[in-house]
């Protein structure tokens, strides 16, 4: 079997890439109705297959911007589900872990569309990115607990019979609101490639772009106490069930 041979050709990876941006809004709409009607265990679950599937969608941008079409070998590595989960993490982490600060502050001067933020001190951007990283890569062991049922040392190992209702709405609402974020700005450029960073803030062009308006509406929701709340509670939520599915795995009671 030839790995380098093109299963996705160039000329229909535009088609490829509309399509599955649709179908990743689908899921999202999905988990957004889930999680209105409080259902968060589902909701969680739809969040994280559209989150699987935006790096899909990922690696269709990557190509077409390349120009060449998709060889079998990526094709296969897009069926396993961690490795998805965690590509656009990865090129996040690249982005910012592989910068020195002056890089990092030449990126922030020649960057002329921002969400209005204040400009986070590189040290804190660092930590900050890490810790995204993680989180988002233990979403696979939060995946286990919704897709499977097990019954061990007299309890049964469900996510809703290891989490509060009260933190799983915090941690469905954050990992909603977060992932969209990701889809919108990941639309923007793809859309205006050679915009972004270079068009003169007087001469915005994408102001009234939707996904750019959901990108800049989630800047300032999470400023909010509200939402830094809803982080906190949502990141101590996963450390927690990473601990709990190794110390499980570690001592043989996870049959799967």
């Amino acid at each position: 079997m030839n790995e380098n041979e093109i299963i996705i050709k160039f000329s229909d990876l535009k088609t490829a890439i509309n399509d599955c941006y649709n179908h990743v809004n689908s899921l999202l709409k999905t988990a957004k109705h889930l999680h209105h009607n409080s259902q968060y265990e589902n909701s969680i679950f739809f969040t994280i297959i559209a989150f699987e599937e935006f790096g899909k969608l990922c690696t269709y941008n990557e190509y077409y911007k390349k120009q060449i079409g998709i060889p079998r070998r990526e094709i296969k590595k897009l069926t396993k589900h961690p490795y998805k989960l965690k590509k656009l993490i990865n090129y996040y982490e690249s982005s910012i872990i592989g910068l020195t600060e002056t890089q990092y502050n030449v990126k922030e001067k020649n960057i002329k569309l921002n969400f209005g933020l204040p400009k986070t001190p590189f040290a804190k951007l660092k930590k900050s990115t890490i810790e995204i990283k993680e989180f988002f890569t233990s979403l696979d062991y939060v995946k286990q607990f919704i897709l499977y049922y097990d019954f061990k040392e007299g309890r049964s190992l469900t996510l809703s019979h290891q989490i509060t209702k009260n933190n799983m709405g915090h941690f469905s609402l954050f990992l909603l609101e977060f992932v969209v974020f990701f889809i919108n700005y990941e639309h923007v450029r793809f859309t205006y490639p050679k915009i972004i960073f270079t068009i003169p803030e007087n001469e915005n062009i994408i102001a009234d772009d939707p996904s750019w308006k959901n990108c800049k509406d989630f800047a300032k929701r999470i400023r909010s106490d509200k939402f830094q709340s809803s982080i906190r509670k949502s990141v101590l939520t996963v450390k927690e069930i990473k601990l709990l599915y190794e110390e499980l795995r570690r001592r043989n009671l996870l049959i799967k």
